[in-house]
């Protein structure tokens, strides 16, 4: 088993970022999701893990 261990909060990259860029390197990001999901079994007390995307081609900031 390989282990990736990233600190997200000492890099400066928000935990939004970093998964956008993770599901940006794969063909089909449902693998990553459903593994994403399986995590509520390692937390205690989560009942339910909700992830929604938007996929956003260009976003204009005033």
């Amino acid at each position: 088993m390989r282990v990736l261990y990233l600190d997200l909060i000492n890099s400066g990259i928000s935990g939004d970022m970093f998964l956008a860029s993770l599901l940006g390197l794969v063909p089909d990001y449902n693998v990553i999701l459903r593994k994403l999901e399986t995590l509520k079994e390692y937390l205690s007390g989560v009942l339910k893990l909700e992830i929604n995307l938007v996929k956003v081609e260009y976003l204009e900031l005033n």
